[in-house]
């Protein structure tokens, strides 16, 4: 292993062809047609493999940080890489498989010390100082996910505020005891965090259109409690009953809709009816009777089947 006293994250370019040497962009954005597949950021690394040369890029100069005193491998250096082995200070060690770049900082027989300054992967515990850009960061590094653990339904009730949740966070509800256990909601304007306008239900916020094979479990779209007849549409599947009293439930077609849960948290009867001519294993009615008992039906185009 090697001693690695630090550690830094640098976005690393790297050429096979020898001779390449890094360039600037004509524009920030390169949305002209005009980027190469040379051109750097300032403060980024750029790798000339079979030259063993690395530059870097300060503000309008390209410099070159060595040239020569360079190893390309398939293993990190270890302790052992020191200056009996004529790996001086100041010397890079590239490992192709990794993709991981080090400089040897102190060349101290068997006990080297090698910074790691590029990686795919980095271990934030030993970052103490200095800055990240926020652009340089990858979508959804900052976001986060709360577990509510009460029994309010609806995070506009959970008393959240921004020092537990900012815009693009999710919040779940995590209490077998809450109705809604492990439902989950984006936030979406972290100043309405007090209002349904605040967040979004999390299976909305997946752009399922670019997803095939969807598993019909994971497309669970929860109605509004249900207190009264109601005929159904393909916007809801699964149905929460609590009424007082009787209630008939109508089905959508099952054209417009695969899969529908209809759950009777009440003790009043739930007549279930079926769109037009359609039926339910035959039947064009069924009833949900006891309390806490549910009904779940599979369209298979023609009818469905319970």
């Amino acid at each position: 292993m090697s001693r690695i006293e630090s550690y830094a994250r640098m976005k690393i370019k790297r050429s096979i062809i020898s001779g390449a040497i890094p360039t600037i962009p004509l524009s920030l954005d390169h949305t002209d047609g005009s980027w190469l597949s040379t051109d750097i950021y300032e403060g980024e690394l750029f790798l000339n493999i079979p030259d063993k040369r690395l530059f870097t890029r300060t503000g309008s100069t390209i410099l070159e940080i060595s040239a020569g005193k360079f190893r390309v491998s398939q293993t990190d250096p270890s302790l052992i890489d020191d200056l009996s082995h004529n790996y001086t200070l100041g010397y890079l060690w590239y490992n192709n498989l990794t993709e991981a770049l080090f400089i040897l900082v102190d060349p101290t027989a068997n006990n080297a010390i090698w910074f790691r300054i590029s990686s795919h992967e980095i271990d934030a515990s030993q970052i103490i100082s200095g800055k990240i850009s926020l652009e340089r960061l990858p979508s959804g590094a900052l976001e986060r996910r709360y577990y509510y653990t009460g029994l309010e339904l609806t995070p506009e009730l959970f008393n959240l505020t921004t020092l537990e949740v900012q815009t693009g966070d999710v919040v779940q509800i995590n209490n077998i005891n809450n109705e809604n256990n492990l439902r989950a909601w984006v936030v979406i304007n972290d100043e309405l965090l007090d209002q349904s306008l605040g967040f979004t239900d999390f299976v909305s916020f997946i752009y399922w259109s670019s997803i095939i094979d969807i598993p019909l479990e994971l497309l669970i779209k929860r109605s509004p409690i249900i207190i009264s007849n109601v005929t159904l549409d393909s916007t809801y599947n699964y149905i929460i009953c609590n009424s007082s009293s009787d209630i008939e439930v109508i089905l959508p077609s099952v054209t417009t809709i695969k899969k529908i849960i209809i759950k009777n948290i009440s003790p009043s009867l739930v007549t279930v009816k079926c769109f037009g001519s359609e039926t339910i294993d035959l039947i064009e009615t069924e009833y949900i009777l006891e309390q806490y008992d549910r009904m779940e039906l599979i369209s298979n185009n023609l009818n469905w089947e319970l």
